[in-house]
């Protein structure tokens, strides 16, 4: 059995997320049994739509937009999608229009400009929810595994068309100076939220069989733990310069922390600078971060900082990291 995938969105907003387009690029591929659309469905009560096709689909694919947020008829088929326990998929041009209950969900950018990624993306994450792998098969002229075909979808005189391109499967490819979890974050669109950035060093070291890690990742982690114990983390990087990223998509929020060795006793804990990224539009946990690492300190941690090692590393004036801190504690 193929999934079966319903969209929920506002009347209004048919054109500006292009739906007659998406519908045809998911209902072409052969993983998805059905698309639940009710321009093309409607027949009969909506009420009785809402109540079958919701409880029949296996995901929930929610577009958000204020057109949505204004719409009794969407809120009670998401409402209702949640009460049934189903995986929900927010979709929306900005996070602010995904209903704060709603936002511990993933949610897929959605970019007018490049709808092909739009629908790849969201093709994907509907695979992930429901836990599907894309089979392999064997082109037997080449005898080579190929995954099932991309689907591509391009508009010709305002209609729809479906073309595949076989991809060739091989070992995942490493991707050099990029996270994973910045790539994560960046599909969901968390690095367009508002940055803050502060500046640091760790009053102590954990130290671990391949690196020593600040404390000041430590009781990021610990704060952000606390809220969403289903954080994702990484680090990378080794030798004198490392960086650790905790992301949570339940608030949201993405912090990464970037370490440079700034002297020659690595095992000084005044020899390394800390730049903090903080990506999140809730100045609440901006303050709490800061707070947190404030206190690694009995009289706080900015007469701590050695600022010409923090300048000459991250090419920053000493006056403005200092405003910035200021300004969260």
């Amino acid at each position: 059995m193929g999934i079966k995938v319903f969209l929920s969105y506002a009347t209004k907003d048919i054109d500006n997320f292009h739906l007659q387009w998406i519908v045809r690029g998911l209902s072409s591929h052969p993983r998805i049994e059905k698309v639940f659309y009710w321009e093309d469905d409607a027949h009969g009560s909506i009420i009785n739509y809402m109540n079958e096709c919701v409880q029949e689909c296996d995901v929930f694919v929610l577009f958000c937009s204020t057109n949505m947020l204004r719409s009794n008829p969407v809120q009670t088929e998401w409402e209702t999608a949640q009460y049934l326990g189903k995986r929900i998929i927010p979709v929306s041009i900005s996070l602010d229009h995904v209903p704060v209950i709603l936002k511990r969900y993933r949610y897929i950018p959605f970019r007018a400009e490049d709808l092909q990624n739009t629908l790849e993306t969201l093709y994907c994450e509907i695979l992930k929810v429901c836990e599907v792998q894309p089979p392999e098969v064997v082109d037997g002229a080449k005898g080579v595994k190929t995954a099932e075909p991309r689907v591509s979808t391009t508009e010709v005189g305002g209609t729809a068309k479906v073309v595949k391109h076989p991809e060739q499967v091989g070992p995942t490819p490493k991707v050099v100076g990029r996270s994973k979890g910045i790539i994560q974050a960046e599909l969901m669109g968390i690095t367009q939220l508002p940055l803050t950035t502060l500046y640091a060093m760790p009053k102590a070291f954990r130290v671990t069989f391949t690196r020593a890690i600040p404390d000041v990742a430590d009781v990021i982690r610990d704060y952000i733990n606390l809220i969403d114990p289903s954080l994702f983390q990484d680090k990378s990087g080794g030798g004198r310069n490392n960086s650790y990223y905790f992301l949570s998509t339940q608030i949201p929020l993405y912090v990464i922390i970037h370490e440079k060795t700034a002297g020659f006793g690595t095992q000084s804990p005044s020899n390394h600078a800390l730049q903090i990224k903080i990506y999140t539009n809730d100045q609440g946990h901006i303050r709490g971060i800061a707070q947190a690492v404030n206190n690694l300190y009995a009289d706080g941690i900015l007469t701590h900082i050695e600022w010409k090692k923090v300048e000459n590393k991250y090419n920053v004036k000493k006056d403005d990291c200092i405003a910035e801190w200021k300004k969260w504690l």
